[in-house]
């Protein structure tokens, strides 16, 4: 990851997939860490590398929360 997110001043959603194969969810938790005023963390069970595809609702559901 790049460091810039650590003074990045918007905010950010990151929505993860708690079955992702590639990334496990401290890597989600450790980029959380690095700014957490700014990012918030949404996992999504049941969800892989893109939960965009596996739980399309669950991640619009996200987004409208965090809008």
């Amino acid at each position: 990851f790049c460091n810039l997110y650590y003074i990045w001043d918007k905010p950010i959603l990151l929505a993860w997939g708690l079955s992702d194969k590639y990334l496990p969810q401290y890597v989600a938790e450790q980029f959380q860490k690095g700014n957490p005023a700014q990012i918030q963390l949404k996992l999504i069970e049941g969800a892989g590398h893109m939960p965009q595809e596996d739980w399309p609702e669950k991640v619009v559901d996200a987004f409208r929360m965090f809008f």
